[in-house]
């Protein structure tokens, strides 16, 4: 006995099969284009403020961040 899918004939599996992949693609191009946006957020930070905000949030401490500037700056 063949099973008819919402009297879509013996092609109703091929449209769920079709609606499936359909969401699949937006929910990754949701995916993708959310993952993207954090990119870049820093990207015109050079080296002196990422060192700046390591020392700010902790990460390193007086010396450490002096003893940094001091080779970033030559």
């Amino acid at each position: 006995m063949m099973m008819d899918f919402g009297g879509m004939g013996g092609a109703g599996w091929l449209w769920m099969v079709f609606g499936l992949v359909f969401w699949v693609a937006v929910l990754g191009l949701i995916a993708w284009a959310a993952g993207q946006s954090g990119r870049g957020r820093h990207a015109s930070e050079d080296a002196e403020d990422i060192l700046r905000r390591r020392y700010v949030g902790g990460e390193i401490d007086d010396k450490e961040y002096e003893s940094a500037r001091r080779a970033l700056r030559g």
